[in-house]
């Protein structure tokens, strides 16, 4: 967030009038952004899915993060490491950054079952 950017509270569906009524009475203006797609529990689910799914594979150098700005996704970088896959497994979405070393996955979709 920029300085000059308003805090942002974020709703999980429409804003219903007592979160709008609380954000009205608060002593700084706050921007109410309703209406997202998903709640912090269940991106903090996906993002502990995609985590588990990278140790799960054997890579000790990586990183993960939630970016809530839409589409929200679950973003990773991980340093690729011999003997381990340089393809994103079960259907995640996956962009090669500009260094033979480090991928970065990026995606809401959850892995299959294969």
């Amino acid at each position: 967030m920029e300085p000059e950017e308003l805090p942002q509270i974020l709703i999980r569906g429409p804003a219903d009038q007592e979160i709008l009524d609380r954000v009205a009475e608060a002593s700084i203006e706050i921007e109410v952004v309703d209406s997202q797609p998903y709640s912090l529990a269940e991106l903090d689910d996906f993002q502990g899915q995609v985590t588990a799914a990278i140790a799960a594979l054997g890579f000790t150098s990586y990183a993960t993060w939630v970016d809530i700005r839409p589409p929200p996704s679950i973003g990773a970088v991980v340093t690729i490491q011999p003997g381990l896959p340089t393809t994103v497994p079960g259907g995640w979405r996956c962009c090669r950054l500009n260094s033979p070393r480090w991928w970065r996955w990026s995606s809401l979709k959850k892995p299959s079952a294969d």
